[in-house]
């Protein structure tokens, strides 16, 4: 019989102080020696709406590279997996208890992160900042991840419980 390698990975609830109510994620923080086929298959077997793999920085201004996986493809962004992901490297003290801000990389570019420690560590991303400093490589980027204003349903960004309608790509563009 082949001998399986373990891996160590953390499933958390987002968006909750509540155990088993909030949006479930999967991190796996050394995710270094998967390749994409492998992340993947992981977040297929899983099942969960998000997976994230913490890899080593590839720029100078982020902490880490984060990639998120549905069951079903990668995204180049998503919400809840970089909060998550932000929560369980400050539990972990990949990032130390003193940063208040720090930045993980995401296909769309650099995501901002803001943490306010304590008992319940309260963490924000802003996630427009993070758009605007991606310019070059933001078109494809951004309407793989947020969709094309060419599409025949209207587009929606959602928020922290907020949901606004696109009305136009000069909004969208004043992002960038």
């Amino acid at each position: 019989m082949a001998q399986v390698k373990s891996y160590r990975y953390a499933v958390v609830d987002v968006f909750t102080a509540e155990p088993l109510a909030g949006n479930p994620l999967a991190v796996f923080p050394g995710a270094s020696e998967f390749d994409e086929t492998t992340m993947q298959k992981i977040a297929r077997e899983l099942n969960l709406a998000e997976t994230a793999f913490v890899l080593p920085a590839t720029r100078e201004d982020c902490v880490a590279r984060v990639r998120i996986f549905t069951p079903a493809k990668e995204l180049a962004f998503a919400g809840h997996p970089t909060i998550g992901t932000a929560f369980v490297l400050f539990q972990e003290e990949t990032i130390s208890r003193n940063s208040s801000e720090f930045s993980l990389g995401e296909e769309v570019g650099p995501i901002p992160i803001r943490i306010e420690g304590g008992q319940r560590p309260l963490i924000f991303s802003d996630v427009c900042a993070g758009i605007r400093r991606s310019r070059g490589s933001g078109d494809r980027k951004l309407n793989r991840t947020f969709g094309s204003f060419h599409d025949a349903p209207p587009l929606y960004l959602e928020s922290w419980g907020h949901l606004t309608k696109l009305e136009s790509r000069s909004w969208f563009n004043s992002f960038r």
